[in-house]
């Protein structure tokens, strides 16, 4: 049942996120996003992983393009994007010659291709958007529960594929954050900064 309480106190949290974010420098967003694919392309934890989804940002979230951009260039890789239709989210693989457009939410996705089309589960990693996060990997989101819809097989950690929040440090929320039985936990988030692991354990996969 909607809880208009609980609806307006998460509308609360995301207002003040999303105000964090939009209030970094430009600088301070190409430094991020910098750091980030850094973080991520160098990491161990990358080296096992052929499948991936990862979203093009917008509106203030921490930089993708460098990050598919490289990707793109690994013969090893493959990269996989969100295409929305309707209330449904698919997994397009994309490559450097894919056309785009811009979606009714104003992000870029590619031209929708049935062909190229991933069923979400033989995904390895995904890198998740999201507005907030805390220290237990709970995620805030957007509101149109398009993620979590997407991936409501992954009730519970230990499957695949492998759920990874990237965000601006600033987007962490020093209280809980407040849940509803259909969110999907996170399986860790990095940031510009640091990685997150279940139990708020700060780990380095790069060390």
């Amino acid at each position: 049942m909607h809880d208009p309480t609980l609806a307006e106190y998460k509308g609360r949290i995301r207002r003040e996120l999303k105000s964090r974010r939009t209030q970094l420098t430009d600088q301070q967003q190409a430094n991020a996003e910098s750091a980030l694919a850094q973080k991520l392309l160098g990491s161990l934890f990358m080296m096992s992983t052929k499948r991936i989804g990862l979203y093009f940002s917008c509106k203030g979230e921490i930089g993708t393009f460098p990050l598919i951009q490289k990707l793109l260039l690994d013969a090893k890789k493959q990269v996989f994007v969100p295409v929305v239709s309707g209330e449904r989210m698919r997994f397009q693989k994309v490559d450097e010659q894919t056309p785009l457009l811009l979606n009714r939410y104003g992000i870029t996705e590619p031209e929708p291709d049935p062909l190229k089309v991933i069923n979400p589960r033989f995904l390895d990693l995904v890198c998740v958007p999201l507005v907030g996060f805390d220290a237990d990997l709970n995620r805030l989101g957007m509101g149109g529960g398009f993620y979590d819809r997407t991936f409501a097989f992954r009730q519970g950690r230990g499957h695949k594929p492998f759920l990874l929040g990237i965000a601006h440090q600033c987007q962490m929320y020093e209280q809980p954050l407040p849940t509803e039985s259909w969110d999907i936990k996170l399986d860790a988030v990095l940031t510009d900064k640091d990685w997150y692991f279940p139990g708020s354990e700060k780990q380095k996969p790069t060390d």
